[in-house]
């Protein structure tokens, strides 16, 4: 059911997550199974830790627009309420990855092992199978490599909007004009170029993976229906003394 260039796009998903930290576990390529470390654990409490502390600067200074600054009358407003009702839509994401972190894993690896299992068990090999999982492969495909550049949008929009009062610059202290100063302008792109990673690709683990259930999914709904309405569907040989509410599997083609 998997190919292996399924298998190496749940590998750069899953190394591009734990990279940045929104996601604690890693993939072991060989055994095909998700495993987690007590420092990729650690990591992934820092992270949501340092999401918490942006969600809750961009709050503050949502509200100092609105009370100070006109309100919705001020052109950033919308932008700085629209960037922190995502952020925390995101940090209740990871916190609530963090606590199923077992069953998470539990159930990727169940994704991963269940289905090719039934099917080895219970479906024959056929084009049908075969056309599936090139559409899980081409679906996987995209969905990961779209959502790994994703998070340069982030940066595009502070790069042209530096007046923004949610732009990270605006959290370090406006001493000897550190606000202004490139490096700090850079280390503050760096730090939304990061959060963006971390929101974007900590979405891809549920999109790939609802993807990857929904598909195998069809596959097993598919055979059964067709194995009661069209068995020759998957390949099946009927016995010429079958019944119209019966039939019997000689040999798959």
């Amino acid at each position: 059911m998997y190919s292996d260039l399924f298998f190496n796009q749940i590998h750069l998903m899953v190394k591009a997550c734990s990279t940045v930290g929104s996601f604690s576990a890693h993939f072991d390529t060989k055994g095909r199974f998700f495993y987690s470390t007590e420092k990729s654990r650690r990591k992934f409490h820092i992270t949501i830790v340092i999401m918490s502390g942006y969600v809750a600067f961009l709050w503050i200074q949502t509200y100092k627009v609105w009370v100070y600054h006109g309100g919705e009358k001020n052109l950033h407003f919308h932008t700085a309420y629209g960037f922190s009702g995502i952020l925390f839509m995101c940090v209740g994401i990871l916190v609530s990855l963090l606590q199923n972190h077992d069953n998470v894993i539990n159930g990727t690896n169940h994704i991963l092992n269940y289905f090719p299992y039934f099917r080895k068990s219970w479906i024959p090999y056929s084009k049908t199978i075969q056309k599936y999982s090139r559409l899980l492969d081409i679906m996987v495909f995209v969905e990961v490599s779209g959502t790994l550049i994703c998070p340069i949008s982030s940066t595009i929009f502070f790069v042209y909007s530096p007046d923004n009062p949610i732009h990270p610059r605006y959290g370090i202290p406006n001493v000897y004009g550190l606000q202004d100063n490139l490096v700090m302008i850079g280390i503050s792109l760096i730090f939304v170029t990061w959060s963006a990673c971390v929101c974007w690709y900590a979405l891809m683990l549920f999109i790939v993976f609802g993807t990857t259930y929904l598909i195998c999914k069809s596959v097993h709904v598919t055979n059964l229906l067709w194995r009661h309405f069209n068995v020759r569907h998957f390949g099946y040989n009927l016995s010429p003394n079958c019944s119209n509410n019966s039939f019997e599997v000689l040999s798959c083609l």
